[in-house]
């Protein structure tokens, strides 16, 4: 797992942050809305919900920047794959092969840009944007 620590680039840094943030705001107002709807506390929950909407479609939005950024990077490196592929030897080229191919293997990015699209519509039906 790649700890925040490990990234270089302060932009990815500066959205995963803003995202966890986001994230952890949503949840916050979740619970409140949770506690008020069990009875634990008496609180408005209409008032709370398109706050969580908020917030959670905050975080969602940060998260398809970050795989924007993402398929970004992969489409330089493949970029450099080809310059490399066209630079070196037959022999150097298979060494590169597999293990550039490896790195550029992000299926997961491509998954994880699919489920926030999807998830992009719940916040927006809360606030009324879309029905």
């Amino acid at each position: 797992m790649v700890t925040i620590e490990k990234i270089q680039d302060t932009t990815l840094k500066t959205i995963l942050v803003l995202s966890k943030l986001s994230l952890s705001a949503y949840l916050l107002a979740d619970h409140i809305i949770w506690f008020g709807k069990s009875g634990v506390i008496r609180t408005d929950t209409k008032v709370w919900m398109p706050i969580s909407a908020r917030f959670w479609l905050i975080s969602i939005l940060f998260n398809l920047i970050r795989n924007i950024c993402d398929i970004y990077q992969i489409f330089l490196q493949s970029r450099i794959l080809q310059q490399i592929k066209m630079d070196i030897k037959n022999t150097e080229l298979e060494k590169c092969d597999k293990t550039c191919e490896q790195k550029l293997q992000k299926i997961p990015v491509l998954i994880d840009t699919l489920k926030n699209l999807a998830d992009i519509t719940l916040p927006l039906s809360t606030l009324g944007c879309i029905q």
